[in-house]
């Protein structure tokens, strides 16, 4: 909860520095682009972000991660989440950069619910 007050009060603080709201909704889709190209960089160098985080919550023997099958598994789904994230982005940016700013907030209300 901590973090996330942080992250809006640097949103806020953003949009009221620059006098861009634009700014305020551009800030997350990028955020999110730059962590889809994260995940497309680790997968291309061949040390898969997802492995690192299975580690993380899932104990995994070494053996299980030496296996050809696995490191594929690993290195695909890390292009899938890369290519998840760009295209969740790309679809929040383009109306955001191609419609006003009211119609972009209504239409995310209206996708989000009452």
């Amino acid at each position: 909860m901590l973090l996330g007050a942080a992250i809006l009060t640097a949103r806020t603080a953003v949009t009221f520095v620059t006098g861009s709201t634009f700014l305020y909704f551009a800030q997350p889709t990028l955020g999110t682009a730059l962590v889809a190209l994260v995940f497309l960089a680790t997968a291309v160098t061949r040390r898969p972000l997802v492995e690192k985080l299975a580690k993380d919550f899932c104990p995994l023997d070494p053996a299980v991660l030496a296996r050809p099958a696995v490191r594929r598994f690993f290195l695909q789904i890390s292009v899938l989440w890369g290519g998840v994230l760009l295209a969740n982005a790309s679809l929040v940016l383009w109306p955001l950069l191609t419609t006003s700013l009211k119609a972009f907030v209504l239409s995310a209300r209206r996708r989000a619910g009452p």
